[in-house]
């Protein structure tokens, strides 16, 4: 399934998901405990993406 997320731009709000990427890129522990909170979170709200 795809989804289409519209948002107000924040032009600050590219440099905050690219810091996370980097951060997450730099510790694989961290990586899978985010992937993993996600999953756990998507399984808990399936209908509530917020």
């Amino acid at each position: 399934m795809k989804k289409v997320v519209v948002v107000d731009y924040d032009p600050a709000w590219p440099a905050v998901f690219d810091r996370l990427r980097d951060y997450l890129r730099t510790d694989p522990d961290i990586a899978q405990a985010y992937g993993d909170l996600k999953k756990q979170l998507a399984d808990q709200f399936p209908h509530d993406i917020d």
